[in-house]
């Protein structure tokens, strides 16, 4: 895994995932070039992963942008694919798992992103970074059904146990085992399909998210480097989204980037209280503050404080020190409802 050479990125934000996160990468490249190359003409129908034939050169030579062009190849073939035909293709699904990512090694040397962020160079721990979570990152992971009625015991078992055996390769059911206890209420002997539902949200969220980001979040600080993390729990009352799991993945960007201050403009048009442009507005000056220097306190364009909506937010963000998250402390920025 190569780091950037000094000086190109000097800040960095990781909104609800890292390379640590287990859908980052591909596991198994070799598959996924075999199925490509077949359908795309560039491997014979009875090539075998271990053949280890680049496709890449092929796959530039049929593919023309927007199917607009036509050309011919080095062996006189007429038969450019235009670039439809990379969104047709027929790939295997794996669940929790990526059908096109980056495939590991990236780096001969380094083939494991967690020990190359241990061993960085000094173009690591000298970029400053924020990371940021929301409540319940794994909602994509399930179905409308499961999502409004929950489930029983039985289908909350298949699906850590399919989370787990796609993502991990030693000690399965010792994982497995550990997730169960962790993530189940003892205290309730028949816990509601509801319930159920919440704990395998959390266990998902932990394991492919939250998890990465907090290791991420350590290995940048142990050497001194300026780490923030937050977790934004905020959430309108005009969400699209049940009250009740919180935040959902993607609904800090809309905050980020500041939309509730201008109506959420054509993609994300919303009737925004006071609330939601005094939280986005607070955010925001985080976040340009950081941009800007580094430190999220820091003064940026705003020679004066910042108005906050209402009185109410005014008083709850004016003064606001973000610490950064040091080994010992482990602060974190929460951005929540009162």
């Amino acid at each position: 895994m190569r780091f950037p050479p000094e000086g190109l990125f000097q800040r960095v934000m990781l909104l609800s995932g890292t390379a640590l996160s287990s859908w980052a990468t591909v596991h198994n490249p070799d598959s996924l070039r075999l199925s490509v190359g077949k359908q795309m003409g560039c491997l014979p129908q009875d090539s075998k992963a271990t053949d280890g034939a680049d496709i890449a050169p092929c796959m530039r030579s049929r593919l023309v942008t927007f199917g607009l062009f036509n050309s011919t190849d080095k062996r006189g073939i007429f038969d450019c694919r235009p670039i439809e035909a990379i969104q047709e293709l027929q790939l295997d699904s794996v669940r929790f798992m990526p059908q096109i990512a980056p495939a590991l090694p990236v780096d001969p040397e380094s083939s494991d992103p967690d020990f190359a962020m241990e061993h960085a160079s000094d173009s690591f721990i000298t970029c400053e970074v924020m990371l940021g979570i929301t409540t319940t990152e794994s909602y994509a992971d399930f179905n409308a059904n499961d999502i409004q009625y929950g489930f029983e015991e039985d289908h909350r078992n298949r699906v850590l146990r399919t989370y787990i055996r796609n993502t991990y390769v030693y000690h399965l059911n010792e994982i497995f085992s550990a997730v169960r206890n962790e993530y189940t209420d003892w205290d309730k002997p028949i816990p509601h399909p509801i319930n159920i539902r919440d704990s395998t949200m959390e266990a998902l969220s932990d394991g492919h998210t939250v998890a990465p980001a907090v290791r991420v979040a350590f290995l940048h600080a142990r050497r001194g480097a300026k780490t923030y993390f937050f977790h934004f729990g905020y959430q309108t009352k005009n969400s699209d989204y049940p009250q009740r799991l919180g935040s959902v993945r993607g609904e800090d960007l809309t905050y980020i980037l500041g939309l509730p201050l201008v109506g959420g403009l054509p993609y994300f048009p919303q009737n925004y209280s006071k609330q939601d442009m005094g939280v986005s507005e607070a955010l925001l000056n985080f976040v340009s503050n950081f941009a800007k220097s580094g430190d999220p306190n820091a003064p940026g364009i705003h020679k004066e404080a910042p108005d906050y909506g209402t009185p109410r937010e005014k008083t709850r963000y004016r003064g606001l020190t973000w610490d950064p998250y040091e080994i010992g402390t482990q602060y974190y920025l929460s951005i929540s409802k009162c």
